[in-house]
This record gives structure tokens, C-alpha cells and sequence, in this order.
């Protein structure tokens, strides 16, 4: 973690970012729909395609599900910063660029993927949201395979944004630390590929994980800050667990939002205690990540596919003591190997935008 690159920072906080080298081009002829965002939502989705082993005949007809906030942001940033009668540049394409949806089109040209296209954007559950939906829609039989892909792009407007807020650290996050002072912006994108039992079966898939349940609400209590006593994150778990036909005895273990802010750990915190109590251990991976804000839910949700598959569970970076205010198991130190058959990964956002996921392994029952 470092200053950003990407732009003057002005002596803000550290980010994470993504490495120059992971964020590869587009092809040439393609600078109409070229932004940070697409890059680097195309890299995710053909790391998951080829891990997956999907056909191009599944790609073509999977539907696509994009949860993101920022989308191409960035690359409008320096569009509005060109002052006096300068014009726009040329290649700058608000429809195909900027706006949210413009992610899930730009993949869909370049992968050839023409199933229904959906883009959802709640504040940080963008993509845990776009991932439970794309699983209710699988399980509906409305499509065989879906795409879902997590982005966004560090940019100016949320960097700012937060730190205008104050919810910005001047060193790396520690979340659930008694001394956390705010979180650290982060960037990246993910992709997972739903599909069908049936699907799966029929061409000897190699499954990593199950979706067991989700369940997402929305609390309302303030458009940043979290409602203090975490009634609708609590219920939101609950709901999680019940669609799921799981009992909080049920979970091994729980991928927290955990951002490293002051208020959002404490409540987060207290509620996952009233829910399991101090028998599941708990992580925050944006102690690793930063927070990539509407790319989290999907990227958090392969590190609890991660955690099944190497029975591994990754400690909470940066804990130099834990708030006295929670009696949760924290992981801290070195990573708890343990089996993993059960995660739960929440994700929460502005607005009181909820979404908890329940990930099995591939023969948990459901």
C-alpha cells in the first residue's frame, strides 16, 4: 500500500492498488470503450473462464452480472479537467465509458457474451449483490451460466469523497484494531461463473464452491452512516443463514466487511457476536486489499472459495490490539488452518445496503 499513482493524491493516505502489469490492454481499434474499469474486468473474467474451463458456446449464450460504482469515472475525471476551450478529447464516450453499465457492454463486445446483460450498483454490495442475484437467476432456471464480474477503479471522486468524510487512514487499515483510524481505498475486480447443477454436471465441471444462500436488505438509517445498534446488518445475517437451512453452528467461518473504520467495525463486530457468538473465526481481507468498494463483495466472495478449498484461513493484517469493545474470534497473527465448509461473507454499503452471502463447499448440503 502506497500513495496513489494514479493521481495527486495531495498527501492523502496510502491506496492498494492493482500493479501496472496486471491491468493489461484492450486490443487496438478499441479506445472508444477503453477504461481502467474494462481492463481490468476483462483480465478477472478471462482468469475465470480459463479456470473454469468454459466452453465458447456457455460464454455466448451466459448472462453477465456487474456490480460496480465507480465504472469508468476515472478516465471522466480527466475529461472534466480540461479547462478553457479546449474540447473534449475525442475518444471519450460518455454511454460507453462513464456511466455504470458501460462495464458489463464493454465485456460482453470483447468476449462475445450475449446472454442478458445486468448491472447493479448499491455502494460497497454492488457485486455481492450482483453475484446473489445472478445466483437466484441460475437457480430460477433463467440461464445456465452466469458471469459475474466486481469492479472498480481507484479514482479521484471516491478517494476525495471519502476523505472528505474522514473515514480515510494515513497508514494501512487494521480492521477491529482498538487503535483503527479509517480505511484504506482500494481497486481490482473479480469474476466468478455460476452455473447450473445440471450444466456443471453435464460437462464434468471441476466445482469450486457452492452458493447455499444470500439474503439482502436495506436499512435505510442514514445515506453513509450505518444504523448504531446494526439491526438490518444483523437480520440481513440471519436472513443469510435461514435461506440457506443453516443454524449459526452451521458456519465455519466469517469473511467480515470489516473496513477499518472506527463505527462500521464496532457494529459490525457486536452483531456478528450476537449472531455466532465467539465460536466462528472471523477475518477482514481488505486488511490485504484495501477496500475496492463495489468490487468487494466478489472479490471477498473468492476468498471465502479460497478458504473452503485449502481449509486456510487468512489473519487479519495489522492488529496490534484488538478492540476490547467485541468479544469475536478475530484471526490474527498467522493464518488458521481449519476445515472450511461454510462461509459467510458480508458486505455492506451506503444507504444501509446489506448483502451476506453463504458459500458452501462443492458437496455441502443445501
Amino acid at each position: 500500500m502506497h500513495a496513489p499513482t494514479l493521481f495527486d493524491a495531495m498527501g492523502g493516505g496510502p491506496v492498494a492498488e492493482v500493479a501496472g502489469g496486471l491491468v493489461p490492454p484492450l486490443p487496438p481499434g478499441h479506445s472508444w470503450i477503453d477504461t481502467r474499469a474494462v481492463r481490468l474486468a476483462v483480465a478477472a473474467l478471462d482468469e475465470a473462464v480459463d479456470d473454469a474451463g468454459m466452453d465458447a458456446d456457455s460464454m455466448r449464450r451466459a448472462s453477465i452480472w456487474v456490480g460496480t460504482t465507480s465504472s469508468g469515472i476515472l478516465e471522466g475525471e480527466v475529461a472534466l479537467m480540461i479547462g478553457g476551450d479546449s474540447p473534449r478529447p475525442a475518444y471519450r464516450h460518455f454511454d460507453d465509458q462513464y456511466v455504470a453499465g458501460a462495464v458489463a457492454r464493454a465485456v460482453s463486445r470483447l468476449r462475445g457474451i450475449r446472454g442478458a446483460r445486468r448491472t447493479l450498483s448499491t455502494a460497497c454490495s454492488s457485486s455481492a449483490n450482483a453475484l446473489a442475484r445472478a445466483a437466484a437467476a441460475v437457480e430460477a432456471g433463467e440461464s445456465d451460466v452466469a458471469v459475474v464480474i466486481g469492479v472498480d477503479p481507484i479514482a479521484r471522486t471516491t478517494y476525495f469523497g471519502f476523505g472528505s468524510l474522514g473515514l480515510l487512514s494515513s497508514r494501512p487499515t487494521r480492521p477491529f484494531d482498538a487503535g483503527r483510524d479509517g480505511l484504506t481505498l482500494g481497486e481490482g475486480a473479480a469474476c466468478l461463473i455460476v452455473e447450473s447443477r445440471a450444466h456443471a454436471t453435464a460437462r464434468g465441471a471441476r466445482v469450486r464452491a457452492r452458493v447455499l444462500g444470500w439474503h439482502m436488505n436495506v436499512d435505510g438509517h442514514h445515506i453513509t452512516q450505518p444504523d448504531p445498534e446494526g439491526r438490518g446488518i444483523e437480520a440481513c445475517m440471519r436472513g443469510a443463514l435461514d435461506r440457506s437451512g443453516l443454524d449459526p453452528a452451521g458456519v465455519d467461518h466469517v469473511n467480515a466487511h470489516g473496513t477499518g473504520t472506527p463505527q462500521n467495525d464496532l457494529i459490525e463486530g457486536q452483531a456478528i457476536g450476537r449472531v455466532f457468538g465467539r465460536r466462528v473465526p472471523v477475518t477482514s481481507t481488505k486488511s490485504f486489499t484495501g477496500h475496492p468498494l463495489g468490487a468487494a463483495g466478489a472479490l471477498e466472495a473468492v476468498f471465502s472459495v479460497i478458504a473452503i478449498r485449502d481449509g486456510t484461513i487468512p489473519a487479519t493484517q495489522g492488529i496490534e490490539r484488538m478492540d476490547p469493545a467485541l468479544d469475536i474470534d478475530v484471526v490474527t497473527g498467522r493464518s488458521r488452518r481449519v476445515a472450511v465448509r461454510t462461509v459467510m461473507s458480508n458486505s455492506f454499503g451506503f444507504g444501509g445496503n446489506n448483502c451476506c452471502l453463504v458459500l458452501g463447499a462443492p458437496e455441502a448440503a443445501r
